[in-house]
């Protein structure tokens, strides 16, 4: 229980207490960056998770409108039929792809093929057309003009009197021909050969009686699940059965219908076990609904940086509960202490203010846009309600032509009429006809009779005029008790009596006028004389398209007038896509991608939809309303969203301001505190690269704080001292030769590398009068001025005594005796010395306890010489071992310190005595002056070095071996 002594005496007092206040603090100090940083998580999280379920609703809503309109007749068959036109015709291909079309809808389509001579042909699973016929009808479908020429041909072939019309101007489409036969949908296109030639036409008529728009929807489902069942399920639900969703592979459980069914109205998005999904409106009025497969969660990110946060948050509470105690201590610098000042002064202050900032934000986005998109609706309101001052504008033309008529003679009133017919002309696209009855004649004004004409098909509206003339004469009574009577005039008696009581009261202003199989905007008024006799009754049928056109067309021109980057762009995209409803303000807007499908989210809804969106390449909040009373339109409004992002960009740059100031704040605190305390850190560190750089005779300033004066001082103090030391490596450095020495046939070279500024390696060499060579090599124990000193008086030494030795031995057991003496006490010497005869060879060696010297020998394994001795200095008589040998031609002498033999690799393997002597063996052929590179470059390369190395090379060379000092 050792280590319950080492406790803190409070701690083991009480231990609880301490624990609870230690562990008080350390929460304290996690707590709040936790939950700042588990809040930004969080709320980043989040908005990472709105905006995934924001994308794919997107997508299903996209795939959704895709499906909506493979429902659609006309889209579908449009579709379809323009794939086989595309087809080479004739081939093979082409009759499979429209025997295809046929098994998939029986009994509803009908092909008529046609050469390019226009002879209509036979097709196969087809009865026999009537050829004459369907020859005649193409004609008229080609030019028009032939309509009253073929017209019982025309309305016998398609069952309506202008199907050839709607043809000729929506070719290579399917469209509405109309709905009084059961082909409602037709058309006509052009076919090529397989070399891009014309080679025919294709005409087609869709029935409506036999279609199954169940399976229209089921087909599309399915279609749209072979595409995207990956990631979405999709499936529809009939209104009448509510409990079911189709088809049957529909992947939607009873709880899935159970969550469809209780949506609130106008909702369109829905939860379910995580998976978002949408539900809309199909145009037919069935539920098309979509979910995603698989949950939908923040990106992986989000999670990883929640658990790293609760684990840092852990770690670091454990870790300060643990310092707190006292059981360790911990001295933390001055820069950790004062990056924990600003992280806590400045620190978490900034975070929540860009936290706050970026909240901010977002909601004030949010609140931006909700801003333009209810600006948005409120403008396509007043343009939509703006057509009703067009009508206004046009009742009171209408009106001033009716009293200068009125104002005229009724001898001169049927041809005062002939200023009415201008009418005809002047609004060309609003007015379609205008019918005036009188008591004794009725007029039709059209563009193609614009004099006038009895017209038999408006007998009915005839009737109503003479009904309403009586009506204001005060000359109908209306018989309650009278026979029934299939004649025309009795019928509309009979059924327009209310009618007329609606016309009267509606006179002289545009209304809509059911006329049973069309709904179209009429001007009916009556022409009073200055008698106040009613003369006769005038209808002025409008056209509904051609208003609208017109409306939009000056809306348009006069918001291109006004076009700016910041001006919103207003669009108008028809609900029914054909040639008499454009799309503005061009005709090429409707190919739209954005505004198509944001049209088509309205026509199905019925409510205003807003979506953000890339149009012609820049971004733009889109809003789009269906007109009330343009209400063949769809109205959109392009506002331009670096609107929103400047007004956010100012946001942003406030934030920034504030951002900056607190900055700016934590920027003047830490230079007044950089001032006092981080200055002297400076001259601290200048003092610290001058001892790195050997410029050791830099003197620092002092410092005003005493803790760092005094730290100043020391260094200073250091640096004199490695200035002193640096002159003692110069001096040591002039105690090692000069030169290398060679002889006729042997040369002497080494090298020292120093571990330290001051080694403790010594080596020496120098030729003495008899002619013998002193060669020499010690290690001294340590490193510094004292080794160096030793060093310096073992040189005198051997100068003085080599001369007069009688042998090595001798030679070595004299200088242990001054060592001993007089040297420093401890520092211990190895050394090896040797005399070495040129003439001969021989060598005269003894050693103090040094590594033992190679002999590296050609064609034979190196020879160690092997001697006892113990270092210098240990005592008085130390044991010096002592021998002699012959260095024969060839063979190569090699000293060395042990700083070579201890170099260790990064694995802990020391190089040893055998590594060293494996590294000679291979530089035994080299100059003496490179086996001393390599050897030490191969220790190095072993190693990095951790003491000092010494290599010394004595090469005799053999007979005609040259001379490395040649």
């Amino acid at each position: 229980m050792q280590w319950v002594s080492r406790l803190p005496e409070s701690l083991r007092q009480k231990p609880l207490a301490v624990i609870a206040r230690a562990a008080g603090k350390a929460l304290l100090m996690v707590f709040l960056p936790f939950i700042i940083l588990t809040g930004l998580n969080q709320y980043f999280a989040e908005t990472d998770l709105s905006r995934r379920i924001k994308a794919e609703r997107q997508e299903m809503a996209r795939i959704l409108s895709d499906v909506s309109a493979q429902a659609e007749p006309v889209k579908r068959f449009s579709q379809a039929f323009s794939n086989l036109a595309a087809l080479p015709w004739p081939s093979e291909a082409f009759d499979r792809r429209l025997k295809q079309n046929f098994d998939a809808n029986p009994g509803s389509i009908e092909v008529f093929l046609y050469d390019a001579q226009g002879k209509c042909l036979a097709v196969p699973f087809m009865p026999a057309p009537p050829r004459y016929v369907a020859q005649k009808f193409l004609e008229a479908a080609i030019d028009p003009a032939l309509g009253k020429k073929y017209e019982r041909f025309i309305f016998q072939f398609s069952g309506y009197r202008s199907a050839h019309v709607v043809l000729n101007r929506t070719p290579d489409e399917i469209v509405s021909i109309g709905s009084s036969h059961d082909r409602h949908w037709g058309g006509w296109f052009h076919l090529k050969d397989s070399a891009g030639n014309f080679s025919g036409h294709l005409i087609v008529f869709i029935g409506k009686r036999l279609l199954d728009k169940d399976q229209l929807l089921d087909d599309a489902i399915v279609s749209a699940s072979s595409k995207f069942g990956r990631n979405y399920s999709f499936g529809w639900q009939d209104p009448v059965h509510r409990e079911l969703i189709r088809p049957e592979s529909a992947s939607f459980s009873g709880e899935a219908i159970a969550l469809v069914n209780s949506m609130p109205h106008g909702e369109s998005g829905f939860m379910f076990n995580q998976c978002p999904g949408i539900k809309l409106f199909a145009d037919s009025g069935t539920v098309i609904v979509a979910r995603t497969v698989q949950p939908v969660e923040p990106a992986m990110l989000f999670n990883a940086l929640a658990f790293t946060i609760r684990l840092l948050a852990g770690l670091a509470f454990l870790l300060l509960t643990y310092l707190l105690l006292g059981i360790a201590t911990v001295s933390p610098g001055l820069r950790v202490r004062l990056a924990a000042l600003f992280l806590y002064g400045a620190g978490i202050p900034l975070i929540l203010l860009i936290f706050s900032g970026i909240a901010d934000r977002v909601e004030r986005e949010k609140v931006l846009i909700d801003g333009l998109q209810q600006q948005s609706v409120a403008e396509l309101t007043r343009i939509d309600e703006g057509l009703t001052y067009e009508y206004r504008r046009l009742e009171g033309i209408f009106r001033a032509a009716m009293q200068k008529g009125a104002a005229r003679p009724m001898s001169e009133f049927r041809e005062s009429l002939g200023d009415i017919s201008r009418l005809i002309t002047t609004f060309s696209e609003s007015v379609r006809e205008i019918l005036v009855v009188a008591d004794n004649f009725n007029l039709s004004f059209t563009h193609e009779n614009p004099l006038g004409k009895a017209d038999s098909k408006k007998q009915s509206m005839v009737h109503y005029g003479e009904m309403l003339l009586e009506t204001f004469r005060g000359e109908f009574v209306e018989k309650h008790d009278k026979p029934a009577s299939t004649d025309v005039k009795s019928v509309i008696s009979d059924f327009g009596g209310w009618l007329a009581r609606g016309l009267i009261m509606g006179s002289g202003r545009i209304g809509m006028l059911n006329m049973l199989d069309s709904v179209l905007p009429t001007y009916v008024d009556v022409f009073i004389d200055d008698f106040n006799h009613a003369r006769a009754m005038m209808y002025i049928f409008l056209s509904q398209a051609g208003m609208q056109r017109n409306y939009l067309l000056q809306v348009s021109r006069l918001r291109d007038r006004i076009r700016g980057d910041d001006q919103p762009r207003f669009a108008a995209m028809p609900i029914t896509s054909t040639p008499f409803w454009p799309s503005f303000p061009k005709r090429s807007t409707g190919n739209e991608s954005a505004l198509r499908r944001l049209a088509d989210q309205v026509v199905r809804n019925g409510l205003p939809a807003h979506e953000i969106a890339a149009v012609g390449g820049r971004n733009y909040l889109l809003s789009a309303v269906r007109g009330n009373h343009i209400d063949g339109y769809v109205l959109m409004l392009a506002q331009p969203y670096h609107i929103i992002e400047q007004n956010v960009s100012r946001l942003n740059r406030r934030m920034l301001i504030l951002s900056i100031l607190v900055i700016l704040l934590a920027l003047v605190s830490a230079r007044i505190t950089s001032t006092m305390l981080l200055r002297p850190l400076e001259n601290l560190k200048t003092g610290l690269v001058a001892v790195s750089n050997g410029d050791f005779r830099v003197t620092l300033e002092g410092a005003a704080v005493e803790e760092f004066s005094s730290m100043i001082a020391s260094l200073n103090r250091t640096l004199v001292n490695f200035q002193e030391m640096q002159v003692a490596r110069s001096v040591q450095e002039t105690l090692w030769p000069e030169t290398f020495l060679s002889g006729d046939d042997w040369h002497l070279c080494g090298r020292c590398v120093t571990a330290t500024e001051l080694g403790g390696d010594h080596f020496d060499w120098f030729v003495l009068k008899d002619g013998r060579v002193l060669v020499v090599v010690g290690d001294v124990t340590g490193h510094g001025i004292a080794p160096a000193m030793v060093q310096a008086s073992t040189k005198v030494w051997l100068s003085l005594l080599a001369e007069n030795a009688v042998s090595a031995a001798a030679l070595l057991q004299e200088i242990n005796r001054l060592h001993f003496k007089y040297g420093a006490k401890r520092l211990y010497m190895t050394c090896w010395l040797g005399f070495y005869t040129p003439a001969d060879g021989r060598l005269d060696f003894a050693s103090a306890g040094h590594p033992y010297p190679l002999v590296l020998r050609p064609d034979a394994e190196p020879e160690d010489l092997t001697l006892p001795g113990m270092p210098l200095g240990v005592r008085a008589k130390p044991i010096i071992g002592s021998g002699q040998r012959m260095l024969a031609p060839g063979e190569s002498l090699i000293l060395y310190t042990d700083g070579l033999v201890e170099t260790t690799s990064a694995n802990g393997q020391m190089l040893g005595f055998d590594g060293f002597q494996k590294v000679c063996a291979r530089a035994a052929a080299l100059a003496p002056a490179e086996m001393v590179n390599f050897i030490i470059a191969a220790a190095n390369a072993w190693g990095p070095q951790n003491d000092d190395q010494t290599v010394i090379v004595l090469k005799r060379f053999m007979s005609g071996e040259p001379d490395a000092s040649e």
